[in-house]
């Protein structure tokens, strides 16, 4: 009679471990302390998007491993992201900033990286002495054409001038004293011995007998700058 009763246990015994419910793995973004170290250009804001974006994460049980790639899909402001596990299980999150290179009609930034992303990530320290551009289509700042012209050419020419993007063959450098106007194309290679050109032939044409007005440098073409006034008038 013992022994029938021992076996009906053993038997329950070993159907109970196997209809017990699995235990989920635990995940390391769930059960533990996460810190997160930033690039002093990010703004208040950014940190605040990203205080919530991983609390999010922590619901929905994203492997730690994987973190590193959705956060930089996430936020294309982020160039790297590094994850620590410590010895007590907890996690460090260090984050770099991508290059700012431009300020795209005073809300938008374009990074040296191409990425575009919003001003208000970044601090107004590190926006202070970016260049800006006006251009007239968001989609412009997706052109390939664009990035390169801006990544190579917006530091050395916004200070002077005033940049305007209408299209790839229309791109308006409007001096900041509103003395002349640069009429250049994507192609066009702005040497240092160009724009001292067009400075000196500013200052050559502005002694002719006419009303002050705005002259106009169209560059677009190869050995030659045509001259012209606001009217369409060339010299």
């Amino acid at each position: 009679m013992k022994f029938k009763i021992l076996f009906i246990f053993c038997v329950v015994s070993t159907i109970g471990y196997f209809f017990l419910p699995l235990k989920k793995t635990t995940n390391p973004l769930i059960s533990h302390k996460i810190s997160v170290h930033f690039d002093s250009r990010f703004s208040v804001l950014f940190r605040a998007m990203i205080d919530n974006f991983l609390e999010e994460q922590q619901k929905i049980s994203v492997p730690s491993s994987l973190l590193a790639k959705i956060i930089k899909d996430q936020f294309p402001a982020v160039d790297s992201v590094k994850i620590f596990t410590f010895p007590d299980k907890s996690i460090s999150i260090s984050m770099t900033a991508q290059d700012p290179v431009v300020i795209i009609n005073n809300a938008k930034l374009l990074t040296k990286a191409g990425a575009i992303t919003a001003c208000s990530l970044f601090t107004q320290e590190c926006l202070s002495d970016l260049p800006t551009v006006i251009i007239q289509e968001e989609k412009i700042a997706t052109e390939g054409s664009f990035r390169r012209f801006m990544s190579r050419y917006a530091q050395q020419l916004c200070k002077d001038y005033n940049l305007l993007w209408y299209d790839n063959t229309h791109i308006q450098l409007q001096d900041k004293q509103k003395q002349y106007v640069i009429l250049a194309s994507d192609q066009t290679v702005f040497s240092q011995d160009l724009i001292k050109h067009c400075q000196e032939l500013e200052q050559k044409v502005k002694t002719l007998p006419a009303k002050k007005q705005v002259w106009w440098f169209d560059v677009r073409f190869k050995n030659q700058i045509i001259i012209s006034n606001q009217k369409g008038e060339r010299v």
